[in-house]
């Protein structure tokens, strides 16, 4: 058991008699603190022996706390907000100077910056939701509007009517090209993602896997993905869309875990 979960179980008054929380606490001097301290289970014997045991958690979290990582976990929270914001915001500067797509002066300016304005404030909301200190769980009455507006916003993508059909390179992707030009959306899509999925997991103070948590972060990161191939990709079809954009969303919910773990073996060297 890890020490948030301990005590979370603490603080929801769990008898020390758990045979989990009793294991927990008699290895971590910090929790068998607070649980003595909520009256949840024994005193301590031996006060020099806890205050010895609270000195050396302490050490080695400062201990851990070194590092390029360490030094981004330590800027304040609005900081940390703006630094995944400002990696987005260069992903999406790449691409439309480097990649963009051929139809763009085709696309109706008013709708462009409407699809790109709400997936900035999704997330916003869920950078504000996510990056708050000590916050292990998001509370359900925050966490289902978030998901359900990602899902939202990923399902728009290909059940809007088309944007416009005046460029050829709008028209492909149907038919027996269904399929390579869609993976080659996802795999853009995904691939630009990423980074900013191993930023977030930089980012993160709290390296235990809750999965509310880490569904969000990863709504940051695929939204993100989305809003680049919203940039990149001139096909304005809808299966094209359903099939190769969408689905970028969902797979980063799926790789969320593995970047969690590399984050934190990165944190215990």
């Amino acid at each position: 058991m890890v020490c948030e979960l301990a005590r979370e179980r603490v603080a929801a008054g769990a008898s020390s008699d758990d045979p989990a929380l009793s294991a927990h606490l008699a290895t971590c001097g910090a929790c068998r603190a607070l649980d003595a301290a909520r009256g949840t289970g024994p005193a301590p014997a031996l006060g020099a022996d806890l205050l010895a045991s609270l000195r050396e958690d302490t050490r080695r979290g400062i201990e851990a706390e070194r590092g390029p990582l360490a030094w981004l976990r330590s800027r304040t929270t609005p900081a940390r907000a703006g630094m995944a914001m400002l990696g987005a915001a260069l992903v999406l500067l790449g691409v439309l100077l480097l990649r963009r797509r051929v139809d763009l002066a085709l696309y109706p300016t008013g709708r462009l910056l409407a699809e790109l304005t709400v997936m900035a404030l999704l997330s916003a909301a869920v950078l504000a939701a996510t990056l708050r200190e000590r916050l292990p769980v998001i509370r359900p009455t925050l966490l289902a509007p978030l998901l359900l507006a990602a899902c939202l916003v990923a399902l728009a993508v290909g059940l809007l009517p088309p944007a416009h059909l005046d460029h050829p390179a709008s028209l492909a992707g149907t038919g027996p090209d269904l399929i390579p030009r869609a993976m080659a959306c996802f795999g853009f899509g995904t691939a630009l993602a990423l980074p900013l999925l191993l930023l977030l997991a930089g980012l993160e103070r709290d390296p235990l896997p809750y999965a509310r948590r880490d569904a969000l972060f990863a709504v940051f990161a695929g939204v993100s993905g989305l809003a680049a191939l919203l940039l990149h990709c001139p096909i304005t079809q809808g299966p094209h869309l359903l099939v190769g954009h969408a689905p970028v969303l969902l797979l980063l919910m799926l790789l969320w875990p593995l970047a969690r773990r590399l984050s934190a073996r990165a944190r215990a060297r």
